[in-house]
């Protein structure tokens, strides 16, 4: 984590200073080769009355939007959580420190492409060995196992040493990817190559049907409905490591689709523990109560992304659906999710309507049944996934909330903190998922997890 600062009990990161400082020197200048160009007193006044008024405006919105980081939400009453979340400096001491950059925006849409912008600048090195896994259904997902620093050759193929892998108590992190995603986006590299850098733990990341070169074998696309594929890659592994402790992972859609799982297994589930980046958790609130925003990504980022993965996968689609029950080309021409989910996933789904799946897809459905330690992180101006979403979650025992009021979608990026001064660029949530992780196996080497009464 980089250095931090308090002012006036705020969080500050240095390098945002700089940042500032800047914007107000060119301000400045501008104003001041206006004045000598224009000449006029009035014109003079007016610039510093607009400073002034500025400085008043941003002075109020970091008050608003700084004066408290972060909100943190959780039952209390639980003391195994009360204790974990003690232990995290994420969620007490160390707060996520926004860039002061993001004064400017007010809708999170900023700092969801800075996000995007930086992670991708730069991706760490992680090697994959790929798994190919058959579902009941007849359906294919890829398991993309990370290679470890060790030079151990057992543990460099875990897939084919039986003997290692049922002795093996090394932690194992299974990741769930976002929308048309894979091994090979951005957050999934920069969390894989820390976890990897870090610690001893083993990372896997379940890549979905006709996502990142997976073959589609069944006309069933991925979607957050079906959520079987998830089921069986958590059995798969629990059944070849039966003595290494699980942890589960998503980002932004994969995040709704853990947030479902560990909520419908409820006390059966086999983790033991997760984290959820940017999840929606009620789909008929995002669908229902949009921004210009929310529109404006559905339309240039989420529907295009829906879409591309059709396209790449419409031949074998169209060998594999013959039964005509969806029709491409109209899927393709959809102009936002809601389009898409109505032309391609309903038709598919047990679901009469599109309200009547968004209402089973969401995780807030199931929310009281978490009782796996699960961390979730939504910023407060997500654009994507809605906060009041969050509100009118009820959480279950082992679910806790931290909402950082600002941050965009999956994005939280923190200038001037690099992962131990390394080249790459940190961000809360690595920092937060690192942290959790760590904490809940300390308890557990110490003989106690949420299933114990301790």
């Amino acid at each position: 984590m980089g250095l931090l600062k308090k002012v006036d009990g705020f969080a500050l990161d240095p390098l945002s200073g700089v940042y500032l400082i800047g914007a107000f020197s060119v301000y400045g200048f501008c104003n001041f080769c206006l004045s000598w160009v224009f000449g006029p007193v009035l014109l003079s006044y007016a610039f510093y009355s607009l400073t002034a008024i500025s400085l008043v405006t941003v002075y109020r919105r970091y008050v608003d939007q700084f004066g408290e980081p972060l909100k943190v939400q959780y039952d209390k009453k639980n003391p195994f959580i009360n204790r974990v979340v003690n232990k995290c400096k994420c969620l007490t001491t160390e707060l996520y420190t926004p860039p002061l950059i993001g004064l400017i925006d007010t809708t999170g849409t900023f700092f969801t492409i800075l996000g995007a912008f930086v992670k991708m600048h730069r991706f760490p090195p992680v090697n994959y060995v790929r798994e190919m896994h058959t579902c009941k259904d007849g359906g294919t997902i890829g398991l993309d196992w990370v290679e470890p620093k060790s030079g151990d050759p057992k543990k460099n193929s875990p897939i084919l040493d039986s003997e290692y892998n049922a002795n093996s108590t090394d932690p194992i992190v299974i990741i769930q990817h976002g929308n048309n995603g894979g091994s090979k986006i951005s957050f999934v590299l920069h969390i894989a190559w820390r976890i990897q850098r870090e610690t001893n733990w083993r990372v896997v990341v379940m890549l979905c049907r006709g996502c990142s070169g997976v073959e589609l074998t069944t006309p069933q696309v991925y979607n957050t409905v079906h959520i079987t594929d998830f089921i069986e890659t958590v059995d798969k592994v629990r059944k070849r490591y039966p003595k290494a402790p699980l942890y589960a992972m998503g980002w932004s859609l994969g995040a709704t689709i853990v947030g479902r799982f560990i909520g419908e297994t409820g006390k059966k589930c086999e983790l033991n523990g997760a984290i959820l980046v940017s999840p929606t958790w009620d789909f008929l609130l995002d669908k229902k109560k949009p921004t210009i925003w929310f529109d404006v990504w559905a339309e240039m980022a989420l529907a295009p992304a829906l879409k591309d993965n059709v396209r790449k996968n419409k031949q074998k689609l169209e060998e594999l659906g013959k039964d005509g029950v969806v029709d491409l080309d109209h899927v393709l021409k959809s102009k936002n999710v809601k389009e898409f989910d109505i032309r391609c996933q309903v038709p598919r789904s047990p679901y009469k309507s599109v309200d009547e799946y968004y209402k089973y897809a969401s995780p807030a459905l199931y929310s009281e049944n978490i009782t796996v330690p699960t961390l979730s992180i939504n910023a407060q101006d997500d654009p994507i996934s809605y906060i009041e979403a969050v509100h009118d979650t009820k959480a279950g025992p082992g679910l806790v909330f931290a909402m950082p009021t600002t941050g965009g979608h999956c994005a939280m990026i923190e200038f001037g903190s690099k992962m131990n001064n390394s080249k790459y660029m940190q961000s809360y949530p690595d920092r937060a998922i690192m942290e959790w992780i760590s904490v809940l196996e300390e308890e557990r080497m110490a003989g106690c997890d949420w299933r114990s009464k301790r």
